[in-house]
Order: C-alpha cells, then sequence, then structure tokens
C-alpha cells in the first residue's frame, strides 16, 4: 500500500531557478565571444555585391532586350549607382532612381592587395583608389550584350573584407571574394 507521498516527477523550482542561472551564464559568455558587427558588416557588403552582381545582369538582359546601350553609372563619392540608358542623340539618360550601398559598404578594395583579373597586378596603395576600373565609372553593354571594356567594381567595409563585380570581354558578368590572400 502507498504511502501519503506518491512517486512524483518534475523540477521544483529551486532546480527550475539553477538550470536557468546556469543557461543564462552560458549565453553571457557565448554572446561575449560572438561578433555580432563583424558578422552584420560582412551580410550587408555581401548583400550589397549580390545586388550589384544582379543589377548588372539586367543591365546587360534590357540592353539585349531593347537593342540599345545600357549602363550603369557609378558614383563613388556618395556610395549609390544607376542604371543608365543612351537615347537617340548618343547622351546617357538615367533610369530610374539611384540605388545606394548597404550601410557601412563603400566602394574601394578593403585589405585586398591586387585586381581581381587573373594577371593578380598590385594596388598601387592600401587607399580605396580605383574602386571602379569600366571608363568613365560606367560599365556599358551594347544590343549584343557585350560591354565596352571589361572591368571591375569593388566594394568593401570597414573589416577590410571585399567583393569584386566586373564584366569580362564576352559579357560575363562574375563576383569574386577576397579571402585574404586571393579571389575567390
Amino acid at each position: 500500500m502507498p504511502g501519503p507521498h506518491k512517486n512524483r516527477s518534475g523540477l521544483t523550482l529551486i532546480e527550475l531557478m539553477v538550470v536557468l542561472a546556469v543557461i543564462g551564464i552560458m549565453a553571457a559568455v557565448t554572446a561575449g565571444s560572438f561578433d555580432v558587427s563583424g558578422w552584420l558588416n560582412l551580410y550587408r557588403l555581401r548583400g550589397s555585391a549580390k545586388n550589384l552582381f544582379t543589377d548588372m545582369q539586367k543591365a546587360r538582359m534590357n540592353a539585349v532586350r531593347e537593342n540599345r546601350d545600357w549602363a550603369i553609372r557609378f558614383n563613388t563619392a556618395d556610395g549609390s549607382y544607376r542604371f543608365q540608358v543612351e537615347d537617340s542623340s548618343g547622351k546617357w539618360v538615367d533610369e530610374g532612381d539611384a540605388i545606394s550601398l548597404d550601410k557601412g559598404v563603400f566602394y574601394g578594395h578593403g585589405s585586398a592587395t591586387h585586381d581581381a583579373t587573373n594577371k593578380k597586378n598590385p594596388f598601387s596603395s592600401s587607399e580605396p583608389s580605383e574602386p571602379v576600373t569600366f571608363s568613365g565609372d560606367r560599365v556599358t553593354f551594347n544590343s549584343l550584350g557585350l560591354p565596352s571594356k571589361s572591368g571591375y567594381c569593388y566594394l568593401a567595409n570597414s573589416d577590410g573584407a571585399a567583393f569584386a563585380i566586373g564584366a569580362t570581354n564576352t559579357g560575363v558578368i562574375k563576383m569574386k571574394k577576397w579571402n585574404g590572400d586571393d579571389w575567390q
């Protein structure tokens, strides 16, 4: 015959408080070692690079579809770019609003030491010199989808991370990430 105390399972209030305290201490230690700002900076840089990559493909496809020149004009002074089309008189006209780079992202090569071409030409300095290697800070695509000149646009963040988004002579749009030693 069972006694007045039944077999109980579960946690007492004190056991629950101890478990919560241990979880809190572990969370505090883990949060201190997790670099949220660095992760966020890289996330924003990667997002801006992907957006520019997609927009360069869009400009190329629009040039082919509309049978006229399309371009992306880079404004390195204010961290933006915009689509442009060539009108019948040969003048470049803005198409839509300017597209701003994400917060903390700027034109430049970050900690990269050489350009993104296969030739591995060294940069002349560690400053963000020549963040856009297209003529006149504009990548232009003709009705065949070919750029007027191959080149790259470099995007970086304050942590030194960098991406290069460019177009080859054959019209292939590329995106490369600086891994600290080379472009991937």
